[in-house]
């Protein structure tokens, strides 16, 4: 069920209610779940990734929101979902990942003045240390009388952006380090069904707990421990190019032109957006 402040905040805004709209529509082909991965990422017509999971029927995943297909049915254009929620795109970084409760984090890139260089960044992976990995790492300085300058914080948390956009399905595909925003090597496998996460300062790699939240500019995944440099170590020099790795996922067929999730909105102030948005209900 859709949160009431939610609706009045997307039915009362014309500009917000059209991205939303166009957020509800795949516009590349019509979504056959027969023919789809266990999951996938797909752009929507508002140029917005969403998350779609197949299993035990489809989830769509956008943000820290899901949201269930209860039915679907044809239409001229393409194939209607009806959904149980209303999908709103996914917000900026620094907001996603204050509703996902990683306050330390975003208390750290202020503290830095680099929330709002994460937040317009664009095509990012973040991979984010929840609070309880960031008061370990305030303890261990403490304990060991280091002292977390801005210059050294700045250059940890840069350590955990990586240019492009890697969700949990492109992993496996990533077969060598790969080159944080800091300049640093990041190294990412998959351990006993676990994502592990580590940078070269450390001795025990991070857990992913949380995988594929997604925001504006691409997608966090959330480990339990601070990755770390190796301390003294000349740096690489800095690069923006992303990993290589195929974000293509085979989960639209070539006809028809649409697919359309609805259910959530019932009016018809859809009508004059995208042909297919007609039938919403």
């Amino acid at each position: 069920e859709t949160d009431p402040k939610t609706f009045a905040a997307v039915t009362t805004n014309q500009t917000l209610l059209a991205t939303v709209l166009q957020y509800h529509v795949l516009a590349d082909g019509a979504f056959d779940p027969a023919k789809a991965a266990p999951l996938q990422f797909v752009t929507t017509a508002a140029k917005a990734t969403l998350g779609v999971r197949v299993k035990d029927g489809v989830t769509l995943e956008f943000g820290l929101g899901t949201s269930k297909v209860t039915s679907s049915a044809p239409a001229s254009n393409g194939v209607v979902h009806i959904v149980d929620t209303v999908l709103t795109p996914p917000k900026k970084t620094s907001e996603t990942a204050t509703a996902a409760g990683l306050s330390e984090l975003v208390k750290y890139l202020s503290k830095v003045s680099l929330v709002d260089a994460v937040d317009n960044t664009e095509k990012t992976t973040i991979f984010a240390p929840n609070n309880e990995a960031f008061n370990t790492l305030v303890k261990f300085a403490a304990d060991n009388k280091l002292d977390l300058t801005d210059a050294l914080l700045k250059s940890t948390l840069t350590l955990h952006v990586i240019p492009g956009v890697v969700y949990s399905t492109d992993i496996p595909k990533v077969t060598a380090p790969v080159k944080a925003l800091s300049g640093d090597l990041v190294t990412i496998k998959i351990e006993n069904g676990s994502v592990l996460v580590s940078g070269e300062g450390n001795s025990k790699p991070a857990k992913v707990i949380k995988a594929d939240v997604l925001h504006s500019k691409g997608v966090i995944h959330v480990i339990d421990t601070v990755l770390l440099q190796k301390l003294g170590a000349p740096k690489p020099s800095v690069t923006t190019s992303a990993p290589t790795v195929s974000t293509t996922a085979a989960v639209v067929s070539a006809t028809p032109t649409y697919s359309v999730v609805s259910g959530a909105f019932k009016a018809s102030f859809a009508a004059a957006m995208i042909p297919a948005i007609v039938c919403l209900l």
